[in-house]
């Protein structure tokens, strides 16, 4: 990630904890498997995107 991506995450940590899970999560897997499991993971994608 972007150093400026991390500053304006690094606002909402309990949101950048649970998108790098799920980043984590998709580079090993390659699915959005946790994806429906966290919610809060559509509002991380929605800062990355």
């Amino acid at each position: 990630m972007n150093e400026a991506l991390y500053s304006n995450t690094f606002q909402h940590q309990t949101h950048l904890q649970n998108c790098s899970c799920l980043f984590s999560l998709h580079i090993s897997s390659g699915k959005y498997h946790r994806a429906n499991f966290c919610m809060v993971s559509v509002i991380c994608f929605a800062y990355v995107n």
